[in-house]
């Protein structure tokens, strides 16, 4: 291989590095500028300096975004975790609130103070009972008397009376235990004063645990409305995870789009500052940015040197090709000329042959 192919590679590999390294400065001195008119609060019209605050708004949001998402999700996992949590408390409150309105309300229906209160209650517990006491009586009617026998058909007919009778007292039993419930749970202490020490004891555990279980009731009512809004903006936004994927695609390409707008900044910053026309940026550069500006003079000069060192080592190739390419012709000249001078004998030959053949011809026909 030609040995100035060799360099030319050496010299591309250069070119890209010098070229990659001139970019890196481009764009830092565009980082640079541009960070310091927003940091200043400059006003300038300058095209890339109203797009970098565009882009630098759109990440913010987009990373706000992101964070208001990641707090909702962690917060609705809370949310969630507290509601299943209260809902079973609440479950608990409202057994026990229950069981204590029964045992309340069995004390107000024994306590003779009260008797103006649970009058309405006194009278259909009154009936219920009476209507048990009647059930009972009516199951010791089946049981064999003492020495009694009976056949084994009214055993069995007995029995299923018994069924009977026993599952209309659990009925009768159960209503007792939900007036004493009604009782218990329609008693105020505070309009129905008594002098009961253990029946204001009770009923002041009562009021304790209902109130307990209407301050749960609203926090409950309050957690599930929260995790409703939660819900809807889920609804209305899509997945979450995917609306947070979608965001951080986009993030990463602005960022892409700023470290672009810094390249370009910093490129068009430069061929202004070279051509003295930074008055198109509306604003004149700092030290350090007239430092990092002689860098890029520089390293744009490397890239130039090695560009016409390239140049110059492809036009020598080049002019060799040519010189190549013309002695071939030459050569083929040459040889097509040879080729001419052969056939130009062969022609002569055989021109000389037809005239020696027409000549024996008319030699011939002087014998016809």
């Amino acid at each position: 291989m030609d040995e100035r192919k060799k360099d030319i590679k050496k010299l591309e590999d250069e070119k890209r590095s010098a070229s990659e390294g001139l970019v890196q400065l481009e764009e830092s001195l565009g980082e640079m500028l541009l960070e310091r008119l927003r940091r200043d609060g400059a006003s300038t019209r300058w095209e890339h300096f109203t797009e970098y605050l565009r882009l630098l708004s759109e990440l913010a949001d987009s990373e706000e975004y992101i964070k208001r998402i990641e707090a909702d999700v962690r917060r609705l996992k809370v949310v969630e975790a507290v509601i299943e949590g209260n809902e079973k408390l609440l479950v608990a409150y409202s057994k026990k609130l229950g069981e204590q309105h029964t045992t309340l309300g069995g004390e107000i229906l024994a306590e003779p103070d009260l008797i103006a209160y649970s009058q309405s209650y006194q009278v259909e517990l009154e009936a219920v009972l009476s209507k048990i006491q009647e059930l009972e009586t009516k199951l010791d009617g089946l049981v064999d008397k003492k020495g009694e026998k009976s056949s084994i058909f009214s055993r069995i007919g007995k029995n299923v009376q018994g069924v009977a009778l026993r599952s209309s007292l659990g009925k009768n039993q159960e209503q007792i235990r939900k007036l004493c419930e009604a009782t218990g749970e329609n008693f105020t202490l505070a309009h129905n004063p008594t002098g009961n020490e253990k029946l204001n004891a009770l009923a002041a555990e009562v009021e304790e645990l209902r109130s307990q279980k209407i301050v749960l009731a609203d926090e409950l009512t309050a957690l599930k409305e929260e995790r409703g809004k939660i819900n809807e903006t889920f609804d209305k936004e899509g997945n979450p995870a995917r609306h947070i994927k979608a965001l951080e695609k986009r993030i990463t390409q602005l960022h892409d789009e700023v470290h672009a707008l810094y390249a370009k900044a910093g490129k068009e910053t430069a061929d202004a500052a070279f051509a003295d026309q930074l008055d198109v940026l509306e604003t004149s550069l700092n030290d350090d940015e007239t430092a990092l500006l002689d860098k890029i003079a520089l390293a744009r000069e490397k890239v130039q040197t090695i560009e016409t060192r390239i140049a110059s080592l492809k036009a020598a190739i080049a002019i060799d090709e040519e010189k190549e390419a013309i002695a071939r012709h030459y050569k083929s000249i040459e040889e097509q000329r040879r080729r001419i001078a052969e056939s130009e004998r062969a022609i002569a030959d055989l021109e000389t042959s037809i005239v020696e053949a027409e000549q024996r011809i008319a030699e011939l026909s002087k014998l016809l």
